[in-house]
């Protein structure tokens, strides 16, 4: 009995070490992730050491800046601060700057640069490369109110070329090209657009031989037809028949023999050998620059040379880079790209003009603009296309199975916008379309905790959208309460016999033409009714649709007048190609985006982003997705007041499609506007939409 009471003590101490090993085990795994993840606190410390750095060497720099101004300006020197000055007061900081305009500032240990402006500004300029000493990249990192950094990056020649240098290395096309720009800018002719403009040098010929020779190199003479100006004569004159004839007469006596041949083979009758004034093609600058010379067009005690009048009637460009980041390409003297998640990446500038090329490594994204995603698929669990997850403020959310969702706060939480994704890579940072999670009540479809529906049934069991006018209350004031707005603007009405705002769903008489009509229109509201009823909410894009993407950060919009998108109806078509066995997308209903906008304004923060119109890109052209520098984003969503108008489903006023929010030109709209557009029309370059999603039942 004895013996085995022991047996029995032992199997238990092995499994309670069995069990302490994995709880160990786990706990490691949560500690090294919180140590190492792309926003640990070893990432969050190290960037809080960097920008600590950064900004002691912005106070040397700007310790050093004042100096050397001040000892300028004691002198009465108010010239702008050069390279060479400011070095001198970094003596003793380890750090050397060269250039003017901008002043570059590299710090030796750190190898940190900083461009120093005219003005006294002082701007990060990353990472010093090693491995070109004759050209340096600079940097700049520019954060967006979304996860995207913009990198401006701009290349520069350590030891810049003169001006006289620049031209030296042009080709001799593209010196040909400069002097006639030059030529252009001096007598102010736009008529002078290239080298063929000006290529003509006016010439006297001396003799008739050298007449006969400038003939026949423009043409005006066939060689093989007169072998020599002799024959020409002969050939051309009734009183001379031999070459002799012609040697004996005097100078005078030969040009007339020549013009009057000349008139016969011209057929122009008597001409004299003053009418003889050639313009010869010339082969070089110097020809013409001598020709402009001896015509007293150029005075050759301003111009001596060529360059000289080159130099001082054109703006030499400066020098152009083509740049490459992660596969894409672009050349000009600075380029931009947009990085969305942590990495490391490496940037390549090659100089146009001699082809050096250097390179520099950047991985500096910002621990506090990471978004986390789980890594692995939501499934299909219960007999539903989705899987149920707790967000991190607790509430449920049903997330489509083949999707990732949020896992921390900046995604994670449905009270600021719960974000789901169609792919993420290994570290589980998304790179596909992104939605947004809206809750609605399933069974009196009221909008998130709120007492406002978003649809009702219009008879039987066919439901009609609920439409809200959020830009005024009642009584015509801009809202700023969100328990006070109840204007339902009217709904279903007919189109036929009245012109009041806001209805869906209703088919359009040109509809029918695109496949479209009021029973497919109802179906599909039904659908997608049905979908809320049973899963509890939508979701709507993250970022307006783009050419290729329905919801994807940094990609440019896709408009109506594009051969791809081609009106109101490339656009509604365009929006339901999205390939899931789970969701169904489409053009979003009206009724969804005041539900969107109505459940925004439950977080008091977003009240006053709602009737805002200078948070948004109005810089007139539009941007990449999501990568404006203003405070253009709602729970999660961006671009509502600004970059593209966004079609809706929903019919404004008669034969009209609704357009929601603000858009890049003007700042007259606000993202709870409406205006209206007939869907037909595809010529309008700032009309796009925003892709709703909802689960299949």
């Amino acid at each position: 009995m004895l013996k085995n009471q022991r047996t029995k003590n032992k199997g238990i101490t092995l499994i309670a070490l069995v069990i302490t090993i994995v709880v160990l085990l786990i706990l490691a795994a949560i500690s090294i992730a919180m140590l190492t993840g792309g926003n640990s606190i070893l990432k969050r410390a190290v960037d809080a050491k960097n920008e600590s750095e950064k900004g002691q060497e912005k106070e040397i720099i700007t310790l050093a800046y004042n100096s050397a101004l001040t000892k300028k300006v004691s002198t009465g020197d108010l010239s702008s601060i050069k390279g060479s000055e400011l070095n001198k007061e970094l003596n003793n900081s380890e750090a050397t700057a060269r250039n003017d305009n901008p002043i570059l500032v590299t710090f030796i240990s750190s190898n940190r640069q900083y461009k120093v402006y005219t003005n006294g500004i002082i701007e990060y300029a990353g990472i010093k490369n090693e491995n070109n000493n004759s050209l340096s990249i600079s940097i700049i990192p520019i954060e967006t109110e979304s996860r995207a950094i913009l990198l401006e990056v701009t290349a520069m020649e350590t030891e810049p070329l003169t001006e006289e240098e620049k031209l030296q290395n042009l080709s001799d096309a593209e010196l040909k090209e400069m002097f006639a720009r030059a030529l252009s800018n001096f007598w102010n002719d736009s008529n002078v657009q290239s080298w063929e403009d000006i290529c003509y040098v006016s010439t006297n010929p001396e003799t008739i031989e050298n007449a006969y020779d400038i003939l026949v190199e423009m043409g005006e003479i066939n060689a093989s037809e007169y072998i020599n100006v002799y024959d020409l004569i002969i050939k051309n004159t009734d009183s001379i028949s031999t070459e002799s004839e012609i040697q004996i007469l005097s100078d005078t006596e030969k040009k007339e023999k020549f013009t009057k041949a000349l008139g016969n083979i011209w057929n122009e009758g008597e001409i004299t050998w003053d009418d003889i004034f050639f313009q010869k093609k010339a082969d070089t600058i110097q020809e013409v620059f001598d020709d402009l010379i001896e015509h007293d067009v150029i005075d050759i005690n301003e111009y001596k040379t060529p360059n000289e009048f080159i130099l001082k009637n054109v703006q030499i460009q400066s020098a152009e880079f083509t740049y490459t980041c992660n596969g894409e390409t672009v050349t000009g003297e600075k380029a931009e790209f947009i990085m969305t998640n942590p990495s490391t990446i490496t940037i390549t500038a090659t100089s146009t003009s001699n082809g050096k090329s250097t390179e520099v490594v950047w991985n500096e994204y910002p621990a506090k603009k990471i978004e986390t995603y789980s890594t692995i698929k939501a499934v299909a669990e219960g007999g539903k296309n989705s899987q149920t997850i707790t967000a991190k403020d607790n509430e449920t959310v049903e997330v489509p199975a083949g999707f990732y969702y949020g896992t921390n706060d900046k995604v994670g939480k449905v009270s600021t916008g719960f974000v789901i994704t169609d792919s993420v890579d290994k570290n589980g940072y998304s790179n596909g379309n992104e939605f947004v999670w809206i809750p609605i009540d399933k069974t009196n479809l009221t909008i998130g905790k709120t007492n406002k529906k978003m649809a009702e049934i219009s008879s039987g069991t066919d439901y009609k959208g609920i439409l809200y006018n959020l830009e005024l209350d009642p009584t015509g004031n801009t809202i700023i309460d969100p328990e006070t707005y109840n204007a339902q603007l009217p709904v279903h009405a007919h189109e036929a016999t009245s012109n009041v705002y806001g209805r869906e769903p209703l088919a359009l008489t040109s509809d029918s033409s695109k496949g479209i009509n009021q029973t497919s229109m109802q179906n599909d509201y039904n659908a997608m009714i049905a979908s809320i009823k049973q899963y509890g909410g939508f979701y709507v894009a993250r970022y307006e649709m783009g050419s290729n993407d329905l919801s994807k950060l940094g990609v440019r919009p896709v408009s109506s007048y594009m051969n791809e998108a081609n009106g109101w109806y490339g656009l509604y078509s365009k929006a339901k190609l999205y390939t899931n066995p789970n969701v169904t997308s489409g053009m979003i209903w009206g009724s969804q985006y005041d539900a969107m906008l109505i459940y925004a304004l439950s977080n008091t923060e977003n009240i006053s982003k709602l009737t805002a119109n200078t948070n948004g890109n109005h810089s007139g052209s539009s941007l990449p997705t999501g990568v404006y520098k203003g405070e253009d984003s709602i729970n999660n969503v961006y671009d509502l007041e600004g970059n593209m108008w966004e079609f809706t489903q929903e019919l404004e006023g008669l034969g009209c499609r609704s357009l929601r929010g603000g858009f890049f030109y003007d700042t007259w709209y606000h993202p709870v506007s409406r205006s209206g557009r007939i869907p037909g029309y595809n010529y309008f370059q700032e009309d796009s939409t925003r892709v709703m999603l909802y689960i299949n039942v």
